[in-house]
Formats: structure tokens, sequence, C-alpha cells
């Protein structure tokens, strides 16, 4: 079976990675020449484990594949997209792994493919364009859009690899959407790990602020939701997280997708997250600068 993987940071590493140990036929898609380069010599490497060296290409030179996995961020989505729509003649199935909300409308433009958003649960760490760290075990949800067939998706289930197929993610993208939107912007801003927020209780206080005004909209429970962020924040204590990185690196974040959703779609009930969207948004203007 032949698999293509589009977005090869950590979540995309860790795709890749998996489904090569599972003797697929995995092709990377990168944008730059040189993580070409490094893939093809170094291959991809997990934790301490031996590397696997997949078929590594350009973006666009996309191929025929029975399964994509799109793993690019938000920010990048729309180039994929148009990429796909060009070429989907040769793909089979399309499974879409972003963090946020709104990318849903884009995708289901899309036309005679076999489409599914998910969300991965496991913790992957990228350490440099061929090396990830697997931080902590989980599996993939994945949900079927416009009643595409779920029965071929056996083919890709594993222990090591587990996915389960749900009605609808709205719930489950919603509750990944709470979390980021408090942690990312919060490391971003002040320039510090994930479990620094619960250790200054100014920090503290001001991640419940945002997390009391996104569970209100998304009418979710706060009490369960906090209790979620306290332990993503202990289990990855010492990461960096994604906005933080974009930040550091003078790239766009995906700030549009999680707190700017939410200042969409309730202005007049999150405050807070309309401050630290603009507050984001300063830094990524003086970083181009």
């Amino acid at each position: 079976m032949s698999v293509g993987v589009i977005g090869i940071g950590a979540v995309g590493l860790f795709v890749a990675h998996e489904l090569s140990q599972m003797r697929y036929s995995v092709t990377c898609y990168v944008k730059r020449e040189d993580q070409k380069a490094t893939l093809e010599r170094e291959g991809i490497q997990k934790d301490d484990q031996t590397p696997v060296y997949p078929n590594v290409q350009m973006i666009h030179s996309l191929q025929a594949h029975d399964w994509l996995f799109v793993c690019t961020k938000q920010t990048d989505l729309d180039n994929v997209v148009k990429q796909i729509d060009q070429t989907n003649d040769k793909i089979n199935r399309v499974v879409f792994l972003q963090n946020g909300l709104g990318h849903v409308e884009k995708i289901k433009d899309l036309k005679g493919l076999q489409k599914f958003i998910g969300v991965l649960e496991h913790g992957v760490k990228r350490v440099n364009d061929h090396h990830v760290l697997h931080t902590g075990r989980g599996l993939i949800r994945l949900a079927p859009l416009n009643h595409t067939k779920t029965s071929s998706l056996n083919h890709l289930n594993h222990d090591h690899f587990p996915i389960i197929i749900e009605d609808s993610l709205q719930k489950t993208l919603e509750e990944k959407l709470v979390i980021n939107s408090v942690i990312n912007p919060l490391t971003a801003i002040y320039g510090v790990k994930n479990g620094t927020i619960l250790e200054v209780d100014r920090l503290r206080r001001l991640a419940h602020q945002l997390l009391l005004e996104a569970t209100e909209i998304l009418e979710l429970d706060d009490r369960v939701m906090w209790g979620r962020v306290e332990s993503v924040c202990r289990n990855t204590s010492e990461n960096t997280s994604s906005m933080l990185a974009d930040i550091n690196r003078g790239r766009q974040t995906e700030i549009d997708y999680m707190n700017g959703y939410l200042v969409r779609i309730a202005l007049e009930k999150c405050p807070t997250h309309e401050l630290i969207y603009q507050m984001i948004k300063v830094k990524e203007c003086l970083s181009e600068v």
C-alpha cells in the first residue's frame, strides 16, 4: 500500500516513521531542498531507534497514493489543498491532521476524494529535520467527511498506531482547541516552556481566565477542561510549544485558527482572547522587522 505524508514537522515525522515501520511504501513531501537532502541521508529517527528511510519528494511532485496524510500547519493548508485538487485523480483517501478549527470548510471543496479529519493525541516533539521524540503514547481519532467509507481504515490500524473512528470529531476538535488556545499563546508571549504556566501564579490565573472564556463559548465543562490543561502542562513541562517555536523562527503562527477562531465567533464573550490574539499578531509583525 502506498502512503504519502505532506508536512514533515513533528507530526509528519512521527506518522511517516510509524507507517514505514508497518512496511508500507511511504513518501514524504517537503518544501525545502535541505530537508529533502537531510532525510535522504539520515532517514527518520524516532527516539533512539534505528532510522527508517522513506522516499522523499518535493511537494510540487505529488504522486499517486492509496492514502495521503496532510500534517501541515493551518497556515500552509491553502496551498496544500490547491496542490491536492490539481492531482486528486492520483489520490484515493486523504487524512487531515491539523490543530485549531476553521479548516473543514476548505477541505469540503475537494472533489472526488474520500476525506477524513483527525486529531493526533500522541505526544511528539521535533528535535530537528529528521529526528522526533515520542513523548506520550496516544492514538489518532478520525471522522469521515461526506459519507466517506471507513472500512478501508482497517489496513492502517495497528497496535502501536491505533486509529479510532468517530461519527463526529467536533467535540474532540473543540476540546483540543481550548487546550491549544491557553497554552500556545501564553508560552509564545512570555517565551517560556509549557510547565511554567502552572509554576507562576499570575500566569496560571491568566491561563484559567482564557479557559473560562473558551469553555463558555463552546459549552464545555470548565473543570474538566482545566484538569486537561494542567495535565498537558505537567506532561509536557519541558516542551516548547509550536507557537513559541514559530515566533522564535520568525514564522506565521496558527493563532488565527485558535484564539482568532474564538474571537470571530463570539467577540463579546472573550475579551481576554481578543487581547492575547492581538499580542501574538504584534509579535508576528515584530519578528518580520
